[in-house]
């Protein structure tokens, strides 16, 4: 695959979120709450197509970035609790009568922590799924979490058995308290959300993760459908008349470890389409319930299977084709010896491929006619255009001709962007980011300036037929603007004049440039020539 085709997939950045690996670009100029270090498909605050680096994201000061290390150890704290409190919360339904008081401090503890973990989303900047951008603001935030996940969040975190205590003076009464702890479950989002990443990272079997996924959620199943079959034993007014009383009649003076083997044998028989074992159905509310699980475990079933199904044929297919193409990637690098920053480019570039293959920017806008894809260009990135040194002085008429010719492209940090003596067909204009210029001085390469917004970069190999004397590298997230060389020519031979402005704002800005060739001149004289522009006196 060339570089027109790379560079086509890297245009589509401005709807992507996430990169293979951890890039860390040190900048003393930047702060903790400017910087935000990502890891492997995380989420990188990619600018929206046509902004510019003055609208560049830098957190509020109050805010907490969302993959700083420390977050990331609260945010993993936190899943351990989601998954100890949905296996505590209908196993205290069942057995809070029987349960020592530390249950009950644990519980509490645990409650007030998911209560401090909703302040602190408030804290926490969102990505506008629209604009794929950062958003920072404290009112965007809280007016965002409050319309969506803040009721339910709340409703599962209130520590109930505490209001019980209160209220009772004892522990583990007030039925009403300890069913309301069941909104605990909904603390599992985190847990799902946890699975979809994970199924996109590299570092992880694929396929045990989807397994761990169907059989942690099957488990759950068994256990919520035993633990309420129990309870409903354990709560009939006739104890030797129920499926656990038959077998023991004294159950309740059993262990909790007995009767909850007892009840997750019956579950575990039920959900395996075997029956219902030794432990039948006794009273109505039983057989009531009964009825109640086939139709349940008819419904699981359906959906592991359909979810194998759909996995088989939509998400494993095109994840599998990426990993395989990740993994022949890896193989040849290895076996090529290649260095491995250039191995790092190229899983990242697999990386972005596969994360494009959705996408249809190119596509959204093919379909447009020309005025109106002439409009959108020039609504994003005329500012850009007349910020650029060498289109200083020319014409709105000239910058709407040449805004129809120009295509977006990102490129991620540490990216090549020119090639040193690579051919000059295109020339670029920084809309935002950073770029570093390099040039090669004793078979070194060496820092010889910084493009910013407005900055083109280029031009002088484009426009004076040459190979590319300097070497242009991203240092960040940038948002280019490519401008195809003959299409230029072509816009310049219909505008003389402002040709002439643009040969005359080169010729300036290469005095900047003495310690390269003195070639220059006459490339530009020629290039005047040919199209009938009068040259300066000191060219």
């Amino acid at each position: 695959m060339d570089r027109a085709d790379q560079r086509r997939v890297l245009s589509n950045m401005s709807f992507l979120k996430a990169l293979t690996q951890r890039i860390e670009i040190k900048d003393p100029s930047q702060d903790v709450h400017s910087s935000i270090q990502l890891n492997s498909f995380g989420t990188y605050a990619t600018p929206s197509l046509g902004e510019r680096a003055g609208m560049d994201i830098h957190l509020c000061k109050y805010t907490i970035a969302p993959n700083s290390n420390y977050y990331r150890l609260w945010r993993s704290l936190l899943i351990i609790l989601v998954i100890c409190s949905a296996w505590m919360a209908p196993f205290e339904l069942a057995f809070i009568r029987y349960l020592p008081r530390m249950f009950f401090l644990i519980d509490t503890i645990v409650d007030l922590i998911f209560l401090i973990d909703i302040v602190v989303t408030f804290f926490i900047p969102y990505m506008d799924k629209r604009k794929f951008i950062l958003v920072d603001s404290i009112s965007d935030i809280a007016i965002r979490y409050i319309s969506t996940w803040f009721i339910f969040d709340i409703a599962s975190s209130i520590p109930y058995q505490l209001f019980a205590f209160l209220i009772t003076k004892r522990v583990g009464r007030g039925f009403a308290y300890n069913l309301l702890s069941m909104f605990r479950l909904w603390r599992l989002r985190r847990v799902s959300n946890m699975f979809s990443r994970l199924e996109k990272d590299i570092r992880v079997n694929y396929f045990r993760i989807r397994c761990l996924k169907l059989m942690g959620f099957a488990l759950l199943s068994i256990h919520i459908m035993g633990c309420i079959w129990y309870l409903l034993a354990e709560r009939y007014h006739n104890p030797k008349q129920t499926w656990i009383g038959v077998h023991l009649q004294d159950f309740k003076q059993e262990s909790i470890g007995k009767r909850y083997v007892y009840a997750m044998f019956w579950s575990m028989i039920t959900t395996a389409s075997l029956g219902y074992g030794s432990l039948p159905a006794v009273n109505p509310v039983e057989r009531l319930y009964t009825i109640l699980c086939m139709f349940y475990k008819s419904g699981l079933a359906a959906y592991l299977i359909g979810n194998m199904a759909d996995l088989a044929v939509d998400i494993t297919r095109r994840t599998h084709k990426f990993r395989i193409s990740v993994e022949a990637v890896s193989r040849f690098a290895i076996q090529n010896h290649l260095p491995s920053s250039l191995r790092d480019q190229m899983m990242n570039y697999m990386s972005l491929k596969f994360k494009t293959e959705s996408l249809q920017q190119e596509e959204i806008m093919s379909m447009l006619p020309r005025a109106m894809r002439t409009s959108i260009c020039q609504h994003l990135f005329s500012p850009t255009l007349k910020k650029a040194y060498l289109f200083r002085g020319t014409s709105n008429d000239f910058i709407l001709q040449l805004i129809a010719e120009i295509r977006a492209e990102y490129f991620q940090p540490g990216e090549d962007i020119i090639l040193h003596h690579e051919a000059p067909t295109e020339f670029y204009i920084v809309v935002s980011g950073k770029v570093e210029l390099l040039i090669y001085k004793d078979a070194e390469e060496q820092h010889h300036g910084l493009a910013r917004e407005g900055d083109v970069i280029g031009e002088i190999g484009a426009l004076c037929c040459m190979p590319q004397p300097v070497i242009a590298r991203s240092k960040s997230v940038s948002q280019v603007l490519r401008i195809n060389r003959s299409c230029f020519l072509n816009v310049i031979r219909g505008n003389t004049a402002d040709g002439q402005i643009v040969i005359y704002n080169l010729f300036e800005h290469l005095e900047g440039f003495k310690s390269l060739s003195l070639r220059f001149p006459k490339k530009i004289e020629s290039l005047m020539s040919n199209f009938g522009i009068k040259a300066p006196s000191n060219l």
